[in-house]
């Protein structure tokens, strides 16, 4: 278990949330815009997201319709996070509206995947079905092995694999001096991104509400 980094994502605690999700409305075409590993190519704002009466207005806030590496924050939590290292990043402006409030967020999209860090050679990978069902696992020497593997099961040409496996992350190691950003994703670790242990911190000294934060079992702490 890793002491650096933790896993980031938006709370399913309905003693927190209320109802989950909390977004009722959004714009899903803008939504929906919002991918994995590259920006809008327009801009982007949120003239109008509605929460259920039922869901509680909390600093982060949680939705169906964004599946890529982004939050919902409040301006509050937005300042929490501006103090760290963010990577490649992207805020869009948010309106809220709660009951009768209305309430100014923000849409954090981070973009800031680590793989190409990865010590594969020191790592250890596994297949997985479509729906994350663990196989078995595959030794991977390097990046191009990762990238040629992660085709091969994808197509189901490697033995023992069906078309739409995924190759995964069992336990990673980083380079010496990765220098990572302190809020990052892994492609083959799955969807939630990570953090480090320092921006969890301040998450819960500053009371921030809406976030799930658990320990990684995937990573290893990085060497200095």
């Amino acid at each position: 278990m890793s002491t650096q980094y933790r896993v980031l994502a938006t709370s399913t605690d309905r003693k927190v949330v209320g109802r989950w999700p909390q977004v009722s409305y959004i714009n899903t075409f803008i939504a929906h815009e919002i991918k994995f590993h590259e920006f809008p190519w327009f801009p982007i704002r949120f003239d109008r997201i509605e929460l259920y009466r039922s869901a509680k207005l909390t600093d982060c806030l949680s939705t169906a319709a964004i599946s890529a590496h982004a939050f919902i924050l409040s301006t509050k939590a937005l300042n929490v996070f501006k103090r760290f290292d963010l990577g490649k990043h992207a805020i869009y402006p948010a309106t809220v509206n709660h009951k009768e409030s209305t309430n100014e967020y923000h849409v954090l999209h981070i973009i800031n995947d680590m793989e190409g860090l990865l010590d594969c050679s020191r790592s250890r990978f596994h297949i997985t079905d479509m729906m994350g069902k663990p196989r078995f696992r595959i030794p991977i020497t390097d990046l191009e092995d990762l990238r040629v593997r992660r085709e091969q099961v994808k197509k189901g040409l490697l033995p023992g694999t069906e078309e739409f496996d995924f190759v995964r992350l069992t336990y990673g190691h980083f380079i010496a001096d990765a220098g990572l950003p302190d809020i990052f994703s892994i492609r083959c670790a799955g969807v939630d991104p990570f953090i480090t242990s320092t921006l969890a911190a301040a998450i819960h000294e500053a009371g921030l509400t809406g976030f799930q934060i658990t320990p990684t079992l995937e990573l290893a702490d990085t060497v200095p």
